[in-house]
């Protein structure tokens, strides 16, 4: 059972914590409303405890946040005053229970299963998975050997759990529960007498139900806020800040998929005559986006015929939608060849040269690739040709990135989860982010499979946060 209690009180709020992990929970903490807000929107919780007299955002407001994003997890408040009002309040705003300080922990402890078992989630410290069931020892012995992986990169040995795990087992009785593991596929052994190591199985179970994912401190938050700021009006240059940044905080690959319109149509079009048979294109979009680029054309035009061409293409196409106009110029010119005379098919044809320049521009801003040939596991020649292959060939990545854009939050998917076999040792964390209520785009980091998700998660939630309110119009 995973357990969030949000409490500003330290003492109070470490006890809490020590408590409950002994009586079988995994136990996450927040010291205020802001932070409980994004503990309670990211983990999968089972319960949370919420003490009402919270700085900043308050108790009350961080239960209705909840509960108005659709969590339904039960919530038992802590309350200092001892009135019918606050309790009554309380329970208005979506808790189920109530506590008065001061408190026996045997009350707390008594109340939060009773709250589970009415929402049908307590029956013991067992972790179910599927038809797989951990006991509290597996499930301490599994997290220690995860985290001991992704800390150093090597098998974890019996030894080594011993020590990490804090329980107080034989070695003899750690390899028959690793035995176990692995059986269950949890964990693997690389080499004979080497150590385990987690398997894609492990890692999702440790990272859906034992992970403790910690808010950014305030140092972190400036730093980002820089890289991002709001007054940048170039948003091509806060996409190129946001990949660059997730790739310089995490160590890792920074990717940004650039902007989905939805309903972007060609206003207006201008050609203006260069050297050596080159134009200049200026393309003038229905959001007031100008984009500029160079054609190398097999003749050379003057400036009055590239302007009739201008005239002719603006008064057919304009207004229309940018992302049907280049099978229409197709259509267009296929039906009126044999009647068209030079100057339109000219400007289809130059409309044609537009339409495929843009069709061959980034999908998305990747930074930071030659970072993963600094993890061992990735460092091999030829898983790192195919790797970066993919990277360049962008189809099978955007496909990936593309499956996030529906999806509420942070996604997570975990070696071959990700469908694509040049990924099976990779884990990919992604969010989405939007500009003003529409989502357009999503950010993420590309890593090994035994990155630190306690600290990419929070990077790549808060730099999509960040991202959406840079890109949002400014009033």
């Amino acid at each position: 059972m995973r357990a969030l209690v949000v409490e500003d009180e330290a003492s109070l709020r470490e006890s809490l914590q020590a408590r409950l992990g002994q009586a079988g929970f995994t136990v996450d903490v927040a010291r205020d409303g802001d932070e409980g807000l994004f503990a309670g929107r990211e983990y999968p919780l089972d319960v949370a405890v919420i003490d009402l007299g919270l700085p900043g955002l308050s108790g009350l407001e961080l239960i209705r946040r909840l509960r108005a994003e659709g969590k339904t997890y039960p919530i038992l408040i802590l309350t200092a005053r001892d009135n019918w009002q606050d309790k009554v309040e309380g329970l208005q705003a979506g808790a189920d229970d109530y506590v008065v300080k001061p408190f026996h922990f045997e009350e707390v402890l008594a109340r939060l299963q009773a709250l589970l078992r009415r929402a049908g989630g307590w029956a013991s410290p067992q972790l179910k998975c599927g038809p797989i069931v951990l006991d509290t020892r597996a499930q301490h012995l599994l997290k220690a050997l995860v985290e001991r992986y992704i800390r150093d990169g090597e098998p974890v040995g019996s030894r080594t759990l011993s020590k990490d795990s804090g329980l107080d087992l034989s070695p003899a009785s750690i390899r028959n529960i690793m035995a176990d593991l692995e059986e269950m596929g949890f964990v693997a052994a690389p080499h004979t007498s080497a150590g385990r190591v987690p398997t894609v199985k492990g890692y999702r179970l440790f990272v859906d139900t034992m992970l403790k994912v910690k808010p950014l401190d305030e140092q972190e938050l400036r730093l980002m806020r820089t890289h991002l700021d709001p007054s940048e009006t170039n948003p091509q240059a806060l996409l190129v800040s946001a990949s660059n940044m997730l790739q310089a905080i995490t160590h890792m690959t920074g990717v940004v998929t650039l902007p989905r319109r939805e309903h972007l149509s060609w206003r207006h079009i201008e050609f203006l005559p260069l050297s050596e048979n080159r134009v200049l294109v200026i393309l003038v979009l229905n959001d007031g986006e100008v984009q500029n680029r160079v054609l190398h054309l097999e003749r050379g035009y003057d400036a009055s015929g590239l302007q009739q061409i201008s005239n002719y293409l603006n008064s057919h196409f304009a207004g229309r939608d940018i992302h049907e106009l280049r099978r229409g110029l197709l259509n267009e010119l296929n039906r009126t060849r044999e009647s068209m005379n030079d100057l339109m098919r000219a400007a289809i044809t130059m409309a044609e040269k537009v339409f495929q320049a843009r069709s061959g521009e980034a999908t998305y801003m990747m930074a930071g690739e030659t970072n993963l040939m600094e993890f061992a596991e990735l460092s091999d020649v030829e898983k790192l040709r195919r790797l970066f292959e993919a990277f360049n060939h962008k189809r099978d990545i955007l496909h990936l990135l593309d499956k996030c854009i529906a999806a509420e939050g942070v996604q997570i998917f975990i070696g071959e989860e990700s469908g694509y076999k040049v990924l099976d040792e990779c884990s990919v964390v992604t969010a989405p982010y939007s500009v003003g209520e529409d989502v357009v785009g999503v950010l993420g980091v590309i890593g090994p499979t035994r990155m630190a998700y306690e600290r990419v998660i929070p990077i790549v939630d808060v730099t999509a946060r960040l991202l959406s309110a840079a890109l949002n119009p400014r009033k």
